[in-house]
């Protein structure tokens, strides 16, 4: 697809930057499918120092961050501890959002306000939504003109101001036990009943690249799950494979699905 030639030959620049002036740089920001893409074509580069970083670790839109070889950060681990040691070079910071008390807004509010001031949506990671405003994740360079600019979403009133990143309000997701039945932990069959479609359905979707698998796509529909993995469905939502219980008089598996609502 031109569009990932285009997305690698970006990444490909941005690591040709890095090891020509011995600086260090990034990407904007990634969604899942970019993520994995990026990520896969890293892991060709021997003795890249480079970590792929949303501001906490639970982020589903990350940037790849290269680093000059002087820093001497030999593991991605070593690379986000830097970054959060060294907070002016972080390419990232958390623009910290309240509302007015007398209206409720939601994460499609406060991104439908960031795109209304001509913001591209890969200038901005996560949106972490609480009862009393939002936390954005953003790069820096965008970050004077929205805290400038972002007073409004809907009809309610705005405040802005920069946190540091070690002060990010993580959100807690609600969550939802589900129990199950599937023929076997095959990718296609939890996806049919974790997401309520046909196998049919889960089948175009795998073979599509909607469906990550811990943070990765994962394109083969016979592909196992297993207990504690994570599966996003692009568009219709995440769940994990909570438990895998017993085998019914039928022959198939008892299965607890956790749903991220």
């Amino acid at each position: 697809m031109e569009e990932d030639d285009l997305l690698l030959a970006g990444i490909e620049d941005k690591i040709d930057q890095c090891e020509r002036y011995a600086m260090l740089t990034h990407s904007a920001f990634l969604d899942l499918r970019q993520g994995a893409l990026a990520r896969a074509y890293c892991e060709k580069r021997r003795g890249l120092q480079v970590c792929f970083y949303g501001g906490y670790g639970e982020a589903e839109r990350v940037i790849a961050v290269f680093f000059p070889d002087y820093l001497s950060l030999p593991t991605e681990k070593d690379c986000l501890s830097w970054l959060s040691e060294n907070e002016e070079d972080n390419p990232l910071t958390v623009l910290r959002v309240t509302k007015d008390p007398f209206h409720t807004l939601t994460h499609r509010d406060y991104l439908g306000a960031l795109m209304g001031l001509g913001i591209k949506r890969e200038m901005v990671g996560d949106l972490l939504v609480n009862e009393n405003g939002c936390d954005i994740v953003l790069l820096k360079s965008v970050a004077p003109y929205l805290k400038d600019n972002l007073t409004q979403a809907g009809r309610a009133r705005l405040d802005g101001a920069f946190v540091p990143m070690k002060e990010l309000r993580s959100v807690e997701e609600k969550r939802e036990l589900v129990p199950c039945v599937v023929a076997s932990l095959r990718l296609d069959n939890v996806v049919s009943a974790a997401f309520s479609v046909s196998r049919a359905a889960a089948v175009a979707a795998v073979q599509k690249g909607l469906i990550f698998v811990n943070s990765l796509p994962c394109e083969k529909a016979a592909a196992p799950v297993r207990e504690g993995d994570r599966i996003v469905f692009r568009s219709k939502g995440k769940v994990r494979l909570a438990e895998v219980g017993g085998t019914s008089k039928k022959g198939r598996l008892h299965i607890v699905i956790e749903k991220y609502c």
